[in-house]
């Protein structure tokens, strides 16, 4: 894909391609893997200063820093969603991309317009998977959001990157590997799971030059499956 300033303010779906009704994206000059290899360990700045969430109690009890990863960890509805807007609304980064994955698709306006808010989708690149979608596009809504956090990251700008949720991130991996055939492991989930999770996760953080992608990664509990 070929990220593009103009895709702030945008509804994609997991190929980037437009959903919101709005007309064709304009493409970037660079094209960009969608699955990329993380920075290697010695190209990565230090995590950076502290971020301003907006959310008194995340930045009293659990401060954020450029280019930190954190993950929220509740139950189904409880308000990870909620939370992710807020900081969405609060955070003093200079872009904001959001990917849901497997989200329910009645929740996507309402995040939009009710939790969201026009001021906050003007300064969000939203990425939207829903959970009747298959499941090799619900995974690749996670590596499109990952993608276009690493233009922006790369273009020296601080990025706060929200991926709700990583569960059904796992969930889409674990179909995907036992229809190949993989044998399932721990709690049911094939290795390829194990192995594409820290790939997306080590993709986010500080970048080489002034640029960070400070990611939220959300996740809820499964009886018997976590």
């Amino acid at each position: 894909m070929r990220p593009d300033t103009g895709w702030i303010g945008r509804v994609l779906n997991a190929l980037g391609e437009p959903i919101d009704g709005r007309g064709p994206l304009h493409e970037g000059s660079t094209a960009r893997p969608v699955k990329a290899a993380p920075l290697a360990a010695f190209d990565r700045r230090c995590v950076g200063a502290r971020i301003d969430t907006g959310v008194k109690t995340l930045d009293v009890f659990t401060p954020l820093c450029r280019g930190q990863r954190i993950g929220v960890f509740a139950g189904s509805g409880v308000g990870k969603s909620s939370l992710m807007a807020m900081l969405a609304r609060g955070s003093d980064a200079d872009v904001i991309v959001v990917g849901l994955v497997g989200e329910r698709g009645r929740e996507v306006q309402d995040f939009i317009q009710g939790d969201l808010g026009p001021e906050a989708m003007a300064r969000c690149v939203l990425v939207v998977s829903t959970g009747n979608e298959p499941p090799l596009m619900r995974r690749q809504a996670a590596w499109t959001a990952t993608a276009i956090a690493e233009h922006f990251r790369d273009a020296g700008l601080q990025v706060l990157l929200l991926i709700d949720s990583v569960t059904r991130f796992a969930m889409a991996q674990r179909e995907i590997g036992l229809a190949a055939g993989e044998p399932p492991t721990a709690k049911g989930y094939p290795p390829t799971v194990f192995a594409e999770l820290p790939q997306l996760m080590e993709r986010a953080g500080p970048g080489s030059g002034k640029g960070a992608t400070s990611p939220v990664f959300t996740r809820f509990w499964l009886t018997g499956t976590t």
